[in-house]
């Protein structure tokens, strides 16, 4: 498959520092191979040893990490730099020798003991959150409820300082992971996903307000994430509709929130009582700043009251 670059120079040099984008100039010839990959390429880079480097991203994003010692420490390396800079200039070595067959791999990890290929998982899944959230959800839906660490999923939606678009974007493609999971645990124990839901819909929604989210991908992710609460709390039977009401007023009329929400999401946990509820708690705060906001939502409140009759 064809390897292209999907950034420019002038991206490389944003995200390296100076010095690594001089010394990974010298680099480029030391790219050895470079194979594409779901999220973008793998590349070898020799220096003192031979490096591997993944570039990723999509226009307007791009990412890399080493495993070299500098790389190690989160930077964008040389050796990121260097494969970078060859995806641009056309120059794409090819593997030197042919990609290894899958059945053949099959086979070998078939050979190993059970102990071993337990603490490569673990490995892998420690250094690849795109491989912890797959193995999170697959524990999820097989009902390995106690392999979903609830702290360490929401982890990655934690982040105390402001987001430039690149970081955004980043952090929006790490908070669909942490989702995926919490639907498949919703299916599971709807009753402990409804508590993690939560949380992640309230830290979504005040990150928003810390970026730059020109893409409006946090703010989709905070979406998503706060339709799956309304489904989860409706199934969990919890928490109380009038504690439920008070937390979304509370949420919605907030100076910060960001999103334009839907009451019908919650058409089915609140019922009756909890839409009332909810109402109550608008008619309480006639002098809200989100006074358009809390138009809208009577008006939704009006139309859910028709609709339960």
């Amino acid at each position: 498959m064809a390897v292209e670059a999907w950034f420019t120079e002038d991206d490389l040099r944003e995200i390296a520092d100076g010095r690594s984008f001089d010394r990974g100039v010298g680099y480029r010839d030391a790219v050895v191979e470079i194979r594409h990959t779901p999220a973008g390429v793998w590349a070898r880079v020799r220096g003192t040893s031979t490096y591997t480097v993944e570039l990723s991203g999509c226009p307007d994003l791009l990412d890399g990490a080493c495993r070299c010692p500098y790389g190690a420490e989160g930077a964008f390396c040389k050796h990121c730099v260097a494969v970078g800079l060859a995806l641009l200039d056309g120059v794409v070595p090819e593997p030197a020798e042919p990609t290894a067959d899958p059945a053949a791999l099959r086979s070998w990890l078939r050979t190993l003991p059970h102990d071993d290929l337990v603490d490569l998982a673990v490995a892998m899944a420690h250094d690849y959150p795109a491989i912890h959230a797959a193995l999170m959800t697959r524990a999820a839906d097989g009902g390995a409820l106690d392999v979903v660490d609830g702290a360490a999923l929401l982890e990655p939606l934690y982040v105390d300082e402001y987001l430039d678009d690149r970081a955004a974007r980043r952090y929006a493609d790490a908070a669909g992971h942490v989702l995926d999971v919490l639907a498949a645990l919703a299916d599971s124990d709807p009753v402990r996903a409804s508590k993690l839901y939560r949380r992640a819909v309230e830290q979504l929604s005040a990150q928003a307000a810390q970026a730059d989210d020109s893409s409006g991908e946090i703010a989709s992710a905070a979406a998503a994430a706060y339709a799956g609460y309304g489904r989860v709390c409706a199934r969990a039977g919890e928490p109380a509709p009038a504690v439920l009401a008070g937390w979304l007023a509370d949420l919605v009329l907030d100076d910060q929130w960001v999103l334009d929400v839907d009451l019908t999401d919650y058409a089915d946990a609140l019922g009756s009582a909890g839409v009332a509820a909810f109402q109550a708690c608008l008619d309480a705060r006639p002098s809200s700043r989100r006074a358009v906001t809390a138009l809208r939502l009577r008006d939704q409140c009006r139309r859910l009251r028709q609709a339960t009759g």
